[in-house]
């Protein structure tokens, strides 16, 4: 992280990027105004922006900090470079940590003059806001003219208020007694400039972490719940009740649109004595074990592992649409459990999604090309995860892949009965980013294998290998986690060339890799909506195989 400090002439000047021996520091929280009256880490940098409206809380917030006796201080407009993806990920996904370990926070009320109008601040209604008032060891507000308040522990009855999150939560670190309901509730009815920093916002306050794919719309809420699920059996994630009236037959899976759906879990907890069973998202659905039981007008419901604030467990309603495969119904409802009620044994069902999911990822495939070259699909693999090939348009030369959750992968073995020569194609998604590549299969080498070592983030992985195959990086891959984040078919053309073919372009004046790396010429060509398409040539011994992607 960067901090700021005042240089010699009295300016707030920028740290280098801070790794280890973090000073002490103040960090500031406010809501932004829009671009143009923020003040940018470019312009800091260079000295300007001293006109901007947001450069006076840049000031103050320093000279703040000088009174308490800090150095440094930290303030989100210009300690982030927001033209870096990377860097920008990595300090959405470190936020809570770096509010946690500031001495102090200020919080700058911009539109509150006083006391008497804390309460009505747009600061109490904005998603970012959520985790800089929960991290922080010690918070002191301040008016607009930077007039001190109060601490957030004097002011906590007033934020209850406001916000819903008890006093006893606000004195001390909630994240390993609070249910994720709660949490998701004190979100509810905060709101985001951008749909996917709904979910964003949240991810540090959770402790999760993800890459920030924007374009993908209200995907990136159900990635946060699926990436919660990996590390937490917390049932109160299922507990959500949408606020529209879904008494009738509507059927839906397990999981929430929006934190909307958690606003009445307030009182949502864990049960202490109950430590929950595993479960686990599967291409048939989220694989638990539940208790089961029916209830009033013969509807089954399924029993949860946490309670609300009567102390009785929390079910939701079921129906069988396949055999151990249920989906939600009656959404707007959660029963509660009287303590009369037998409870029976846990049953090992799946909670399927009742419409299309929507973080699938398809990639169409089309090798009609490399046909007529000669090359046929010999095989394909998948190691594991949850995938799915449509091969019925095989000998017109074409197939599907789709794959259904992060991780997953699969590479497809094309080989030439004429030559004898071989390559494999693997396409997967790592971090909820697409991957693929081309590469060579030794004749000492299984096609199996290949696949299987192949995958980058794998522990089995040896990066110092001599036959690694890890590929350079190249702007395909952002074409098509553009077309894919937004729901559409991810397009792949491969063909292939022999090396002395007369109408290749690309063999005169470049180098040939035996080991199938990246090294070919990348084209991009865009069309008015900015989707447009990359190429991309691999070049083996005697061929080279030529990636197109839309």
């Amino acid at each position: 992280m960067r901090l700021l400090h005042f240089n010699s002439n009295g300016d707030p000047s920028l740290t280098s990027n801070l790794v280890k021996n973090v000073p002490p520091y103040a960090i500031l929280s406010h809501t932004w105004g829009s671009d143009e009256e923020e003040v940018k880490l470019q312009e800091l940098s260079k000295g300007i922006g001293k006109d901007k409206p947001g450069y006076a809380k840049i000031v103050n917030c320093g000279k703040q900090a000088a009174l308490d006796g800090l150095v440094h201080w930290w303030v989100d407009t210009c300690c982030i470079d927001k033209t870096s993806d990377s860097e920008l990920s990595e300090a959405i996904n470190s936020m809570y940590k770096w509010y946690h370990y500031a001495e102090v926070c200020y919080v700058f009320l911009s539109d509150t003059g006083s006391y008497e109008t804390v309460d009505r601040s747009r600061w109490f209604t904005r998603g970012w806001t959520l985790q800089e008032l929960l991290a922080p060891k010690f918070m002191v507000f301040y008016t607009q003219d930077w007039e001190r308040i109060d601490t957030r522990g004097n002011l906590s009855p007033t934020i209850q208020r406001v916000t819903g999150i008890p006093p006893r939560i606000l004195a001390r670190d909630f994240s390993r007694e609070c249910s994720i309901a709660q949490v998701m509730s004190w979100a509810a009815k905060r709101e985001t400039t951008r749909e996917e920093d709904m979910a964003y916002c949240l991810l540090s306050l959770l402790g999760i972490n993800m890459p920030l794919l924007y374009g993908e719309g209200a995907r990136a809420f159900e990635r946060l719940q699926l990436e919660f699920m990996r590390t937490s059996t917390d049932h109160s994630l299922f507990s959500w009740k949408s606020p529209n009236d879904e008494r009738g037959p509507r059927e839906r899976g397990p999981l929430a649109v929006n934190p909307v759906e958690f606003v009445a879990c307030q009182q949502v907890r864990l049960l202490e004595r109950i430590h929950s069973r595993d479960f686990l998202m599967t291409n048939r659905g989220l694989r638990m074990r539940l208790p089961l039981i029916e209830v009033q007008d013969g509807a089954l419901a399924a029993v949860l592992d946490c309670m609300g604030d009567d102390d009785r467990r929390l079910a939701i309603f079921l129906k069988e649409v396949h055999p151990k495969v249920y989906h939600r119904i009656r959404c707007s409802e959660v029963l509660t459990i009287d303590d009369t009620v037998s409870i029976p044994a846990p049953k090992s069902i799946y909670l399927g999604s009742a419409a299309p999911q929507t973080y699938r990822y398809l990639f169409d495939v089309d090798f009609s090309g490399v046909m007529g070259r000669g090359f046929n699909l010999e095989k394909h693999h998948n190691p594991d995860g949850f995938y799915r090939w449509t091969l019925e348009e095989r000998r017109h030369g074409r197939f599907k892949l789709e794959l259904v959750d992060s991780g997953a992968y699969g590479g497809a073995l094309f080989g030439n009965t004429m030559t004898g020569e071989h390559f494999v194609a693997i396409l997967g998604v790592h971090n909820w980013k697409v991957w693929l590549d081309v590469t060579e299969i030794e004749p000492h080498e299984s096609f199996e294998d290949v696949v299987e070592e192949y995958y980058h983030f794998r522990e089995r992985h040896d990066p110092e290998k001599e036959n690694c195959r890890c590929g350079k990086p190249w702007d395909g891959f952002k074409i098509l986690q553009r077309t894919l984040a937004k729901g559409s078919v991810g397009k792949v053309v491969l063909s292939v060339n022999r090396h002395n073919d007369d109408n290749d372009d690309n063999n005169s004046d470049s180098d040939s890799d035996d080991d199938g790396d990246i090294n070919g010429e990348n084209t991009i060509n865009k069309d008015d909506d900015d989707v447009g398409s990359s190429s991309q040539t691999l070049f083996f011994g005697q061929f080279n195989v030529k990636i197109v992607v839309e």
